[in-house]
């Protein structure tokens, strides 16, 4: 078990590191970030430690300073600043489980049901995928080339499912 998560921490750190070097080749932006990355470790390191407002707001200022020095190295490479490469990952992440956890219960995304169009589609909460078979219990397998054979029938709402 220990071997097993060595190597996942291995092949992270190792995954990182190539694409931190990728992404910090040029030498402007190299060098900003020898300056810009310790500035903030220094700045976190005085905001929750420091003693006194002065020693803290100076803090923050190194913090803020630090990250301009390594917005502007990326600026002058042409590439995203790490964090907000980490978000975008971390929120196509969670986007990515939400469908799938919608896929598990045959619902799409997007649409919705309540209110019904012009085009017959309905407007409000969340609709199943699929088709109805008319008396408005989406029972069934509604994906592409589905038979509407499906053991779990009822409707559900979000992730919990009701009986009718």
């Amino acid at each position: 078990m220990k071997r097993v998560i060595y190597r996942k921490v291995t092949r992270s750190l190792g995954h990182f590191v190539k694409d931190y070097a990728q992404r910090h080749r040029h030498p402007v932006n190299a060098a900003l970030h020898l300056i810009g990355v310790p500035a903030v470790f220094y700045g976190l390191f005085q905001v929750t430690t420091g003693r006194g407002a002065k020693v803290r707001s100076m803090g923050a200022l190194c913090i803020v300073l630090g990250y301009l020095l390594q917005y502007l190295g990326h600026r002058r490479q042409g590439n995203e600043v790490g964090e907000v490469s980490l978000i975008k990952f971390l929120l196509a992440k969670v986007k990515a489980a939400s469908l799938n956890r919608m896929r598990a219960y045959n619902w799409s995304h997007g649409e919705s049901v309540g209110d019904e169009r012009k085009d017959g589609e309905a407007v409000g909460s969340v609709k199943r995928s699929g088709k109805s078979n008319g008396n408005g219990d989406h029972a069934g397998n509604h994906g592409p080339g589905g038979n509407g054979n499906n053991s779990r029938s009822g409707r559900y709402i979000m992730w919990w499912k009701t009986s009718h």
